[in-house]
């Protein structure tokens, strides 16, 4: 039995892959209401060797992501904060360009709504990987939809609307959102829609 324990340790740390992320950030002010900021964010996933019957796993490339942003305060009421940013992510097969827009905007001292709009366009990058074989046009018609939207390259857009109440130490917050997604992952290829709400609770001590 002690053996065997050894045994199962052993293939689960030869099953798990190692995972490096590397961060660097910084920021400039450029008027007293307006600030520059920079991101740059670096990840690895190492691969895993063939154990216990079970098959080997490649590591990754590494991937990058650069997110410069122009953050403004009151622009357009007293206490209200504006992020619009631009994220680029460079993978190895695909990559990712993102306009991201978040508002922090108080309509009373406790009451803070936090809309928010994102739209990412992926292509592809690299080698072309996602080409699916002939027996995957035959066995898998869902994977070859995905892999034709990843080929082709999609657009997403997302829509949120969140809202803060505090009282006293408590918040309660709430966010709602809609997602579109043309050339989704349908074995028809037709577009995707999906909706989100999402409700909390904290207290702060």
């Amino acid at each position: 039995a002690g053996r065997g324990r050894l045994l199962a340790a052993g293939g689960a740390r030869d099953r798990t892959a190692l995972s490096r992320t590397l961060g660097l950030g910084g920021s400039q002010q450029i008027f007293e209401w307006l600030q520059l900021g920079f991101d740059v964010n670096a990840s690895n996933l190492g691969g895993t060797p063939a154990s216990g019957g079970v098959d080997g796993t490649d590591g990754s490339a590494w991937e990058l992501s650069y997110y410069p942003q122009f953050i403004a305060s009151n622009l357009m009421t007293n206490g209200d904060v504006t992020t619009l940013g631009y994220r680029y992510f460079a993978g190895k097969t695909t990559s990712t360009h993102s306009l991201i827009l978040n508002e922090r905007f108080p309509i009373t001292s406790s009451l803070r709504l936090m809309p928010r709009f994102r739209v990412d366009w992926r292509d592809q990058a690299g080698s072309d990987e996602f080409t699916p074989t002939a027996d995957d046009l035959l066995n898998d018609p869902f994977l070859t939809a995905q892999t034709t939207r990843v080929r082709n390259g999609t657009t997403t857009l997302r829509t949120f609307l969140g809202a803060e109440y505090h009282i006293g130490p408590i918040t309660l917050d709430a966010e709602g959102g809609y997602e579109w997604t043309t050339g989704a992952a349908l074995e028809d290829g037709g577009d995707e829609v999906g909706w989100s709400a999402m409700a909390g609770i904290r207290y702060d001590f």
